[in-house]
């Protein structure tokens, strides 16, 4: 890892090191509620991040062909 010095009047303080970026993913399959393996293409799904009491929409998909949808690249947080 980089670290940053600063010298001044012979004294050395050391920066702290910028933390690394944790991102994560989540994926849903939808599936039929009466038959778990049929899954279901055309479904809507909103993903908001939840910061205290309040919601932000983050995104909205729809699931494909096989009933995937898959929301990427998310900073470390709290979703609904």
């Amino acid at each position: 890892d980089n670290v940053k010095l600063t010298v001044t009047n012979n004294k050395v303080t050391p920066k702290p090191p910028i933390p690394p970026v944790v991102q994560g993913s989540l994926t849903v399959k939808k599936v039929d509620s009466a038959q778990n393996d049929l899954l279901l293409s055309g479904a809507t799904f909103e993903l908001y991040e939840k910061k205290r009491a309040s919601l932000t929409l983050i995104d909205t998909k729809t699931t494909d062909a096989s009933g995937t949808v898959s929301f990427d690249k998310l900073p470390a947080g709290d979703y609904v």
